[in-house]
């Protein structure tokens, strides 16, 4: 279901985890125009207000840049939640802003802006386990940088004279003890060892014809990762298990053009993003044994081609989607109403291919066949025959672990019985039942250990006398036949009468 749309042609990236509210950061897009043929280019935040109606994001702010870009992307730095932003220009300039900075109007927002790289910068990505101060570039001419945000000095990973782009790099999530990195070129994807420098191996498919476009690790298993092919004749993604790089492990096929980007829900491994030039995003669970892979929904069908989708870090079932003809689009995972949408570009120049004219739909969208892992429960309990309580727990997979598993404890535990404790719940239940209150708190009188408890217990036997006033009186030390002597000497006895029955009707 659509829920937010910006109508512009930008680069998005999702504010961290720690961000709160949850925002866009949208660059305006390199080697695209508006129906307007405007030149101009800005980094612009927007918080998704959800609980506003329509379609509308709000404007937080806005900065203008001198380059437009070809990625945006946006990680957690030093101790400010925001982080920051980092974008990669058509120049060769990467583009280092302050989010904080950014939103609180400051002019001095823009921290770095070095330029090394000799073409545009389409493939960028902070790494997970040092996500404060190191950041990968890729770029034309295999040019693959890796940065210390803090100095902004650059280490040259890969450079050749070669005219071969850089299209997409991806650090490994799970391998702590080493920095390794995925890179895909049109014909392979290499695998680094960020720390010695150098390449572990070459990942080809020679019995396919494929163009990898983009790579996503796996967010459980270390050792495996997606690669898409852009290419129309063979629009796969295929999933590689670098243990084996001989040949991928299985192929999904769905999309009828070439796949531009794929996502991976970090906290659902089932869920799988791609959207393709056939103005599909389809969400596939990749982990299944279907034949050609098992599309669990399609969750869009748009005007134009998407060229990247990602997933909400705070939400997880929040999607966005960047298209050519200038819509930036928030989905909802969770189903609903496909919204109707427009081709401006297209309305602009009539005549053009099929697949680029506007396919308006509308109709109830295809939802998931399970909940996400996100919504289940997490542990739970329930009490059994004979004083049994079972208990379940789904732990979280060990990260030590290359091929990790989440595990999922079922536990049976006999319920210590206490008997005196039901004997007495038991004794107090049959005196409510026999109204029997007085021979009850006598009984506890006499069972008392300390002298303080027989007292509590007599003020509450005493309520249950006949003559509570009586009995409340004796308890605090006064004789009754004594006041009534004395009271009778100064007031007759027919006046003491009507006294104690006024006392004893209120009483009543």
């Amino acid at each position: 279901m659509k829920v937010k749309e910006l109508l512009k042609t930008v680069n998005v990236a999702w504010s961290p985890p720690t961000q709160h509210p949850i925002m866009l950061a949208a660059g305006t897009a390199a080697q695209q125009l508006d129906a307007s043929f405007s030149t101009s280019a800005s980094l612009d935040l927007y918080s998704l207000n959800l609980q506003q109606p329509g379609y509308e994001m709000e404007l937080q702010a806005s900065v203008p840049s001198d380059h437009r870009f070809h990625k945006i992307i946006w990680g957690s730095y030093g101790n400010n939640s925001a982080g920051i932003i980092v974008g990669g220009c058509e120049d060769g300039t990467i583009k280092i802003y302050s989010a904080a900075k950014l939103l609180a109007k400051d002019n001095n927002c823009l921290i770095n802006s070095p330029h090394r790289h000799t073409g545009p910068v389409r493939a960028m990505d902070f790494n997970p386990f040092r996500e404060e101060n190191q950041l990968a570039t890729g770029a034309t001419e295999s040019e693959i940088y890796i940065w210390d945000i803090n100095t902004n000095m650059p280490t040259t990973l890969s450079r050749s004279q070669q005219s071969e782009d850089v299209q997409h790099i991806a650090w490994n999530k799970q391998v702590h003890l080493k920095d390794i990195l995925a890179s895909t070129f049109s014909q392979c994807c290499i695998i680094w060892n960020v720390k010695e420098k150098k390449p572990i191996f070459k990942l080809t498919d020679a019995n396919s014809r494929v163009r990898w476009k983009v790579a996503q690790w796996h967010p459980d298993i270390g050792t495996q990762l997606c690669l898409a092919s852009e290419d129309d004749q063979t629009p796969i993604i295929e999933l590689w298990d670098v243990r084996f790089p001989t040949s991928p492990l299985k192929t999904l096929q769905g999309h009828q053009r070439g796949v531009l980007s794929i996502a991976w829900n970090p906290q659902d491994a089932d869920l799988l993003l791609s959207c393709a030039k056939d103005n599909r995003i389809l969400c596939w669970n990749p982990n299944s044994n279907a034949l050609n892979g098992e599309v669990i929904c399609e969750l869009a069908q748009t005007a134009q081609w998407n060229f990247d989708v990602s997933w909400c870090p705070r939400n997880p079932g929040l999607i966005v989607g960047s298209s050519f003809d200038g819509h930036a689009v928030v989905y909802s995972l969770l189903g609903g109403q496909q919204q109707e949408t427009s081709n401006k570009i297209g309305d602009s120049f009539p005549g053009m291919d099929p697949f680029t004219q506007s396919t308006i739909q509308t109709g109830t969208m295809a939802v998931l066949t399970k909940a996400p892992k996100w919504l289940k429960r997490p542990f739970g309990a329930s009490f059994g025959f004979g004083g049994k309580l079972v208990r379940f727990e789904n732990q979280s997979a060990d990260p030590n672990l290359a091929n990790k598993k989440a595990t999922r404890k079922v536990i049976i535990s006999q319920v210590n019985i206490q008997a005196n404790l039901i004997q007495r719940s038991n004794k107090l239940k049959t005196t409510l039942e026999t109204k029997q209150f007085n021979e009850f708190c006598k009984e506890k009188m006499d069972m008392s250990p300390d002298e303080h408890t027989k007292k509590i217990w007599r003020c509450v036997r005493a309520y249950f006398d006949e003559n509570v006033i009586k009995s409340i009186l004796e308890i605090l030390g006064y004789n009754t036949e004594t006041m009534n002597n004395k009271l009778n000497q100064f007031v007759p006895q027919d006046d003491i009468n009507n006294i104690i029955e006024g006392v004893s009707n209120l009483n009543n």
